[in-house]
């Protein structure tokens, strides 16, 4: 084609692109002009049920549960089209999905997939996913642990040398016969291939619950935890420390009143999720904020249902809300209050806190066991296996108690003990899964929910009706407890139980047969039965939170019903697929429904309720089989081998892989998955290679000129008409501007200033402090800024903290204070980037760029330090660097504070972690005209002198303004005489960034060797804290002679002590018991019968007011059990408003009546205020209880009385 055609083409096109440039305009006009309308589209059954439950004609609603049925078959019969039938294939689809080679045996494991008939090849995400932890691990480690974890209670070991299964328990020196069950059943399952299995050690989890609960620092963040467990078991979990009282404590099998299965599962949520404490927070990857609201899911649930007029289902709420699969709405560490309601958190059974490879029959989520199928399903037994003939040891296809469809019960039905989980801590077992159901089923109440039910002679029209509770359970439900386990624990006892929920004998398992809903819950663990009533001819609804191994191979609504963990949309899960009883139809004033249609016709409904049991059936006799659990079992320890083979080559081929695979998708090929590695620049892959157009020696063709004009014309229109959108659009183009001044994740690689290879001078340019490069020196003043250094200390900890940045370390910088630090008046949020501690956050993030470096903020509007003093852990990660205290500006200028603030400061220097601690003060002019030059700052300084922690303040640069320009000053930095604004919230952040310059540049010159002035550290690679963890407390003894030691230990005694006390002193150890602690709250056992109550104000502007424990019940009284070292107790309450009526109580200690202390809720302030009362000082270490009664006559009454909590040291 000559280059005068092409022109001419090109020019043909002017018209069109000029009539598309004036097309793109009017639409941006028009979409830049307010609409008064707008255009959403409306699907027809919403505007159709507007009026749901809310009129008195009957609306027509479409039911959501066809459409979750047919997407389900869908999904199924897409899998099972899509599996590979061919080695070839298999391997191919095997790189596809994990971006690696198969493992070795690959070849084997699918010839005995196909000679079985296996109709599942591909599906085995769920395992692969467990198995991505333990890429970090070196082969020789994998097998050391696999070994050592033998040496706990209820662990097995199935070892296989030479092609032959022996089995141990190393801890009770048991072999053979003598093992649990379940190591029995997984050795019968590998007897068909054994021989072709390499030598391999597996370690066998005799309990039904998970038990590996690995901290999620620990597995994002390997090397900041120990790595080798040459040292010993006890040295992986925490038992070889030699401050430890017990040094075989790791080998204890159960709590013992010390720790718990949620508090160890908290540590498995990611940073700034609402399990891990009270406090919000961000991090050095600007990942999203999680403001820790610490009942936002309660305060959300008790306001109500939503009122959102396009809800089609207005006013049904969960009644009417089916969940696509079991696994919906588990999330714990999102929503942590919701585990007070799943049994296995208050499980007796110690949890293993390292990454040990623990083989399970199920695990909920955030556990890292490896899942193998239960003995229970591979068995043939009586109890768990349908058909199975105990004569004659058989399995029939068909059990001998087997009923037809049409002549199955239409009920719900349900038998089983009441396990459900243990008693650590007690309290809660009215909670658990099986009890919440049994009690819902068994209710009375005359309290109405919806049911939807389907027109008889129209199948697509549905009505909704109101009915009562119990006509439901009367008509639909059949369930009961057989067996009452562990029913002393529960708050009223034995009897109690009995009388509040159902109870008869126990059935064998074929009178299940007999009903057509067959309900499967969870108990301890998974539920054993699930298989065989998947084998029967009834439908199966099961309710679970665990995964198993089959949990990739079935699919919910083809092959059994999936029921929420609320169980509310129970009763409409009936409704749908069975026709009402004449009797309830007349209940529900159905009068669509005649006697006709209900008695002889069956519904569409119950054709496809038999269609799932018959799916369900056909699962269990083709992909259920035991056929397929040896095919599962096979390839897991063949996946297992390639970890323990020694063969580290392989390993380091998809090093690169692992890290990533949790976040990408399984569909990626192993080019794209190690394209680039975003933690090692280094890893980056070059750039492309462009293919040549003609080869070496060959001169490139130039293109036309005439060509080049008419493409750079055709340009320049694209061009003018893309500037011409981002001029026009902008109220069409969405522009998202963020909440807070976060910083770009890509910008964020370690620096490790310490071994890189420059040389002076230093590589940050604010050194040397107050220097030319010092541009807050510039801007303040250096004798200004020199001031604001209350008291500097020998800086011993925080370059601590400085030397571990230096070397290229995340650090955890935290933040606890009182109205200030929770940015009240000047930003939405504390963690908003007008607050001091995000400023300074973000200017520690350009110095010392790491992603996994973290800001916590647990401040609280209205607070001081004596809340804090006794529940920072609350408010605080469990693991943490930095700790800065803002509370010159809440405390009150009283010798009491002096006391609080001292334990606040000690409670937090002794913490395992031994963080470092700064003082912030922040000047407020109401302190000024309250006290003068001399507020509570002089007696904060006391403790920062006594600790030797720094104290730094705004004061010096804003006093001297202030008193000389008030006006000005208040209306610059403040919102009112105590707040600070956005520009005060910037001073105190250049205060702290000037303090923190100063202690980088002496770092530095000290890590260099150029000055002395700063201690020099080896940085902590194994997580242990200051020194190796041997600085924390002052009774430490240590053959170390390093000054360093000397200055970060805490002085042992209180300000207070002198040299003859000091023999007597205890060192603190805070307890919190508080109405706001919403992740660790009071059983709901210690209310039962008196007289108080949980209650919630949702209202309540400060956070601390909006849960409380009241009474207005004379004489009522209110137990609390605390644990005490050092022996103080208090109360936290509320004071109430000025004017407001009084009421009070008396609090004691044990059995000390006679030392009650009187507590009067008389308020002198304008809103409510919390407040501290000591009740009592020195009572003995150990258990105690502490009990508050409300002042009165019997049978009078007077106005309630707030208690926010029970504190103790």
């Amino acid at each position: 084609m000559g280059e005068s055609s092409i022109v001419d083409q090109v020019r043909r096109f002017r018209i069109p692109l000029g009539l598309l440039t004036l097309f793109i305009f009017g639409q941006l006009l028009l979409k830049s002009q307010p609409q008064l309308q707008p255009n959403i589209p409306v699907e027809k059954w919403t505007t159709q049920i507007k009026a749901f439950l809310t009129s008195s004609a009957p609306t027509p609603i479409e039911h959501p549960i066809p459409k979750l049925m047919l997407a389900a078959h869908r999904k199924y019969k897409g899998m099972l089209t899509r599996q590979s039938t061919t080695l070839e294939e298999a391997v191919k689809e095997y790189e596809r999905r994990y971006g690696r080679p198969p493992p070795r045996g690959f070849d084997d494991w699918f010839n005995f997939v196909k000679e079985n008939g296996c109709k599942i090849v591909d599906e085995y995400d769920g395992m692969v996913k467990d198995f991505e932890p333990f890429w970090q691990l070196e082969g020789v480690e994998f097998r050391r642990r696999a070994e050592q974890v033998g040496e706990l209670a209820s662990i097995d070991l199935v070892r296989i040398k030479e092609g032959k299964t022996t089995i141990v328990n190393v801890e009770r020196g048991h072999r053979g016969n003598e093992v649990s069950a379940r190591a029995q059943g997984f050795a019968a399952m590998i007897e068909k291939y054994q021989s072709k299995l390499p030598d391999m050690t597996l370690a066998i989890n005799a309990r039904s619950e998970g038990r590996v609960l690995v901290p999620w620092v620990h597995l994002q963040y390997p090397n900041s935890t120990n790595q080798d467990s040459s040292t010993g078991l006890a040295a992986m979990l925490g038992g070889a420390d030699p401050g430890a009282v017990d040094k075989d404590a790791h080998l204890i099998p159960d709590w013992r009143g010390v720790g718990s299965v949620w508090d160890a599962y908290r540590q498995t949520c990611p940073p700034g999720t609402e399990a891990r404490r009270l406090f919000q927070s961000i991090q050095g990857h600007g990942s999203r904020p999680s403001a820790f609201s610490r009942a936002q899911t309660h305060l959300e649930s008790e306001a109500g249902p939503s009122k959102d007029n396009d809800d089609p289902y207005q006013g049904a709420g969960s009644d009417f809300s089916f969940v696509p699969n079991t696994q919906e709405g588990f999330d714990y560490c999102g929503h942590p209050s919701l585990h007070t309601q799943s049994g296995h958190f208050f499980s007796d059974w110690r949890t293993i806190p390292a990454l040990y490879p623990v083989l399970s029959p199920a695990k909920a989520p955030g556990f890292s066991d490896l899942v193998i199928p239960s003995h229970y399903y591979y068995a043939s037994t009586k109890r768990y296996t349908y058909g199975y003939d105990s004569i004659n040891t058989v399995v029939k296809d068909i059990d001998d108690m087997e009923f037809p469809w049409d002549r199955k019960v239409d009920k719900v039905f349900w038998r089983g003990a009441t396990t459900g989980g243990g008693s650590s801590p007690p309290g809660f077992m009215t909670q658990y899964q099986r009890h919440r159901f049994v009690r819902m089923t068994s209710s009375h109440s005359e309290h109405n929910r919806t049911v939807v039910y389907a027109h008889p002679s129209k199948p697509n029209e549905y009505f909704a009706h109101k009915v009562a509770h119990k006509d439901l359970n009367e008509h639909m439900v059949d369930a009961a407890f057989t067996k009452a386990i562990g029913c002393r624990d529960y708050p009223t006892g034995c009897a109690g139980m009995m009388k509040e929920m159902r109870f008869t004998d126990p059935v064998a398992l074929g009178e299940h047969w007999k009903y057509k809903y067959l309900l499967d819950l969870d108990g301890q663990s998974y539920s054993a039965r699930f298989f065989a009533f998947l084998a029967s001819q009834s439908a199966v609804i099961k309710a679970t939170v665990y995964r198993e191994f089959w949990t990739d191979w079935i699919v919910p609504w083809v092959h059994f019903i999936p029921l929420s963990g609320g169980y509310d949309e129970l009763y409409n899960i009936h409704a749908y697929f069975s026709q009402p009883s004449l009797t309830m139809a007349a209940i529900a004033k159905a009068d669509e429904f005649n006697a006709t249609a209900t008695a002889a016709e069956a519904s569409e409904g119950d054709a496809l309720l038999k269609k799932i049991a018959l799916a369900g059936r056909t699962w269990k006799r083709t992909i259920g089989r035991k056929a397929d659990m040896e095919a599962y079992v096979y390839r897991l320890c063949l996946e297992y081998a390639r970890f323990g083979d020694g063969t580290e080559v392989e390993k380091k081929k998809t090093s690169i892989v692992s890290g990533e695979m949790q976040r990408r998708t399984y569909a990626r090929s192993l080019t794209e998955l190690t394209a680039s590695d975003p933690h090692d620049p280094s890893k980056a892959p070059p750039p492309p290679t462009p293919t040549p157009l003609v080869t070496m020696g060959d001169k490139a063709p130039r293109m036309p000129n005439s060509l080049s004009r008419a493409y750079l014309i055709a340009i320049g229109v694209l061009a003018l008409v893309f500037l011409s959108a981002l001029a026009l659009s902008r109220d069409s183009i969405p522009i998202h501007l963020p909440k807070h001044a976060l910083t770009d994740s890509h910008a964020l690689r370690p620096h490790d200033y310490l071994n890189a290879s420059s040389s002076d001078p230093a590589p940050f340019e604010f050194c040397p402090i107050f220097g030319p490069g010092d541009e807050l020196a510039a801007k303040y003043g250096a004798a200004a800024l020199a001031k604001t250094r209350l008291h500097a200390g020998t800086g011993a900890r925080v370059q601590r903290v400085v030397h571990k940045a230096l070397s290229g370390l995340p650090v955890t910088i935290s933040v606890l204070g009182g109205s200030i630090s929770a940015c009240h008046g000047a930003g939405e949020t504390p963690i908003a980037s007008t607050c001091f501690a995000t400023r300074f956050f973000n200017w520690w993030n350009n110095v010392f760029p790491h992603p996994a470096s973290e800001l916590t903020v647990g401040a609280l509007r209205r607070t001081d330090s004596s809340y804090f003093a006794f529940c920072s852990a609350h408010h605080l990660p469990d693991r943490t660097d930095l700790v800065i205290l803002d509370f010159d500006s809440s405390d009150p200028n009283h010798s009491s504070w002096s006391d609080h603030f001292e334990l606040l400061v000690r409670s937090i220097l002794v913490r395992p972690d031994q963080p470092a601690v700064l003082v912030l003060g922040h000047f407020a002019p109401q302190h000024q005209n309250d006290y003068g030059f001399a507020g509570v700052e002089a007696i904060h300084n006391q403790v920062a002198q006594y600790y030797d922690v720094p104290h730094i303040s705004n004061k010096p640069i804003l006093y001297s303004r202030f008193l000389t320009h008030p006006e000005e000053t208040s209306s610059t930095y403040y919102t009112d005489p105590v707040l600070a604004n956005s520009a005060g919230h910037a001073v105190l952040s250049d205060v702290l960034i000037s303090y923190f310059q100063r202690e980088i540049c002496a770092g530095w010159a000290a890590a260099r060797g150029h000055a002395f002035d700063a201690p020099r550290y080896t940085p902590d690679t194994q997580g242990k804290g200051l020194l190796g963890g041997k600085a924390a407390h002052a009774e430490t003894t240590s053959s170390d002679v390093d000054e360093t030691l000397n200055q970060l230990r805490v002085p042992k005694g209180r300000m207070r002590d002198r040299p003859h006390t000091l023999a007597k002193f205890r060192e603190v150890k805070p307890f919190c018991a508080s109405a706001n602690d919403l992740v660790n709250p009071l059983p709901p056992s210690l209310f039962y019968g008196s007289g108080w109550n949980v209650r919630a104000d949702p209202k309540a502007d400060a956070e601390l007011l909006r849960h409380y424990w009241s009474s207005d019940l004379p004489t009522s009284k209110m137990r609390v059990s605390v644990k005490l070292a050092a022996g103080d107790v208090g109360v936290y309450y509320v004071r109430e408003k000025q004017g407001d009526p009084i009421a009070e109580i008396a609090c004691w200690v044990d059995d000390n009546v006679a030392g009650a202390v009187k507590v009067t809720n008389r308020g002198t302030g304008e809103v409510p205020l919390p407040e501290l009362k000591m009740i009592d000082i020195a009572v003995p270490a150990g258990a105690h209880f502490v009990e508050c009664a409300l002042a009165g006559e019997e049978g009078s009454t007077s106005s309630p009385f707030r208690i926010l909590g029970i504190f103790a040291t």
